[in-house]
C-alpha cells in the first residue's frame, strides 16, 4: 500500500508542476476563463488514446480553453467511463471566487483549483486509480 501511495504522491507532484508552468505561460487565457465563470481546461502532452477521445469532445488542439459543452457532458454523463461521483460534483458546482482547472496530461485528468490559497487538488479527486 506504501508504495501505491508513493507512486500517487509522485505522479501528483510531477503533474503539478506541469499545471504551474504552463499557467504561467498562459495565465491571461486562463483568467478570462475564469472571469466568465468557466472551468479551464489544460491539455499537455495526451496520449495518442486520450487525444483521439479529447478530439471527439470538441478540443481543437489548443494547451488552455474553456470545457467545451460536448466535454462537459461527457464528464457528467454516469454512464460514461471518463465520469465520477468527484469530477461530476466538481463541474456541476461552481464555487465563487474559485478558478478551476481540468488538466490533461498522458491518460490522466486531474481536478485544480485555484484561490487566495493558491492551488489545490479537489478533495476526493484522486481517490481512484491513477493510470
Amino acid at each position: 500500500m506504501e508504495v501505491v501511495e508513493a507512486d500517487r504522491e509522485l505522479f501528483v507532484n510531477t503533474i503539478f508542476k506541469e499545471l504551474t508552468s504552463v499557467a504561467r505561460k498562459h495565465l491571461e487565457a486562463i483568467q478570462q476563463i475564469w472571469d466568465s465563470g468557466r472551468v479551464a481546461v489544460v491539455i499537455v502532452n495526451p496520449a495518442p488514446e486520450a487525444e483521439k477521445h479529447l478530439r471527439r469532445l470538441g478540443w481543437p488542439k489548443r494547451v488552455v480553453l474553456s470545457l467545451p459543452e460536448a466535454m462537459r457532458r461527457d464528464l457528467t454523463d454516469e454512464t460514461s467511463i471518463t465520469s465520477d461521483p468527484a469530477t461530476r460534483r466538481w463541474i456541476e458546482c461552481p464555487r465563487d471566487g474559485i478558478g478551476r482547472v481540468l488538466l490533461f496530461h498522458g491518460y490522466s485528468s486531474l481536478l485544480f483549483n485555484f484561490g487566495e490559497e493558491g492551488w489545490w487538488i479537489e478533495p476526493g479527486s484522486t481517490d481512484g486509480p491513477i493510470n
